[in-house]
């Protein structure tokens, strides 16, 4: 009897997750029963050639596998490899949906759900604490699942709908693959907790980010003014209090999904609910982050009121909210734009932006240097300066409240960096990059410790060269985001 109702459960916690990863699709929805399909059949496809890669290793004599050998070397690429091959068997299903970004990192993520709901009734079905275990692996692995695999659905979009993408799927599958396995030789070894939490952060954090630069190069995304400007038809509807004018007449009505807006016909500002708020920024700002970051206090001038980023002024009390089209619309334009400039340029170059999206990015740009904005610091409000990795690596004891920004080179620099490689635990440190010190110390630590089962004594010597060769190449680069020039530069 506890099998079948586990069955059920993991079923409608997989249909309900399945609606929840269709959220993040929100120009144009893929079909739900094509995304419950991929679950069944990609997880199902997925959990079978794990099983085959394991028993072929386990015929090699590779048996042992909860140990740091095994979750970098084989749990990590062998469960990586059956998801990616588990979403190409998939195409025949969905080839006629992949028609944005957007697609090939929701139904990645449909495989990774499948093969994680199928993998948790397993462990659950041999646990003491049955429900108990179910709950924690749907809180904590499903979730890593989805994230350690999201990014090669972005490649294999690319390479079923633009003929290229390789180099974008190698190092997607890469990412997968590290990923994972440093997560699994992180339980398997007991490390401490707060490292695992910030594997954790990373990888979610950058699952969003692929998700909001998807979103923004979507061909039918639009702007919010565009939205409104093109609506046929808007009908007349009960209105929301106007917090400019104090209006409450009906208003002419423009609604998408869950985002309501009304135009006030007594002084044309535009009003809507605080939660159609945080939706609009979702979907016309391809944001997909905490935007509490963004929420504060809208000044002295606004007493009482607050604000969203900017443009825009709420009363948290009556949880309405007031904006002018034309500055949010713009601001929205720029949140976007920040979640394209963020996007490595390796998948820029793969995914590439629309042309609309380019010519906006150039305008700003030019609309920066003539007002003297240095061009290669983010300012405050970029999404960029709060990702969690960077932010974590550059200010680890800054709050959100209070970010600094990070520089964004815009030419080339030194590559190799002798102090990073000699000594790197000494020379972050020297040059106050706290979060990147320890970050080598214990990168140190996991690498020598999965390569002494394989090397013996020698793993002391390729892990600590190895860290040491990786912040040689990225020690430049790194101290650029910190302090906004080159090490030794003229303007020092």
């Amino acid at each position: 009897m506890k099998e079948y109702i586990l069955i059920a459960l993991s079923f409608a916690i997989g249909v309900y997750c399945v609606n929840l990863l269709r959220n993040y699709d929100v120009h144009e929805k893929e079909p739900i029963n094509k995304m419950v399909l991929v679950t069944l059949f990609g997880g199902a496809c997925s959990i079978g050639i794990s099983l085959l890669l394991y028993r072929y290793l386990g015929s090699l004599g590779v048996n042992d596998l909860r140990n740091s050998f095994g979750a970098l070397f084989v749990i990590g690429p062998v469960e990586e490899i059956a998801k990616l091959i588990a979403l190409f068997l998939s195409i025949f299903f969905i080839r006629k949906e992949l028609n944005e970004p957007t697609d090939g990192l929701i139904y990645m993520s449909c495989v990774a759900l499948g093969f994680s709901l199928i993998e948790n009734y397993f462990y659950v079905a041999h646990s003491s604490a049955p429900f108990q275990t179910m709950a924690l692996r749907l809180t904590i692995t499903t979730p890593m699942h989805i994230s350690f695999s999201i990014f090669m659905g972005l490649a294999v979009f690319s390479i079923v709908r633009n003929k290229s993408g390789w180099v974008l799927l190698g190092a997607s599958l890469l990412y997968a693959i590290i990923v994972h396995g440093v997560y699994d030789l992180i339980i398997f070894n007991q490390f401490f907790l707060v490292i695992l939490l910030l594997i954790i952060k990373v990888a979610h954090s950058w699952a969003l980010s692929l998700l909001g630069y998807s979103t923004a190069v979507s061909p039918y995304r639009t702007s919010l003014k565009d939205f409104i400007e093109n609506h046929d038809n808007p009908k007349e509807e009960k209105g929301i209090e106007c917090l400019h004018c104090g209006d409450k007449n009906d208003k002419h009505t423009f609604k998408l999904g869950s985002i309501i807006i009304q135009k006030c016909n007594n002084c044309s500002f535009y009003v809507t609910t605080r939660d159609s708020l945080f939706t609009i920024f979702h979907h016309f700002g391809s944001s997909f982050k905490n935007l509490s970051h963004y929420y504060g206090s809208a000044g002295k001038a606004n007493s009482g009121l607050s604000t969203l980023h900017e443009a825009n002024y709420i009363s948290d009390q009556k949880k309405i909210a007031y904006f002018n089209l034309e500055a949010l619309s713009e601001a929205l334009e720029k949140f976007t734009i920040a979640a394209v400039k963020t996007m490595p340029s390796f998948v820029r170059a793969t995914i590439k932006p629309p042309e609309p999206l380019i010519a906006s990015m150039e305008a700003i740009a030019a609309e920066n240097i003539n007002s003297g904005l240095p061009p290669t610091v983010e300012n405050n409000h970029s999404p960029f300066s709060k990702d969690a990795f960077f932010r974590f690596l550059l200010y680890p004891l800054e709050g959100p409240k209070a970010p600094k920004p990070i520089h964004i080179p815009k030419e080339k620099g030194p590559r190799w960096n002798w102090g990073a490689f000699i000594v790197p635990e000494v020379w972050f440190l020297w040059h106050e990059i706290w979060g990147a010190c320890f970050i080598v110390f214990i990168s140190e630590g996991l690498v020598i410790r999965a390569l002494f089962p394989v090397l013996g004594g020698y793993a002391f010597f390729v892990g600590a060269i190895t860290i040491r060769i990786i912040a040689a190449l990225w020690g430049h680069r790194i101290f650029y985001f910190r302090h906004g020039r080159w090490l030794n530069s003229p303007n020092q």
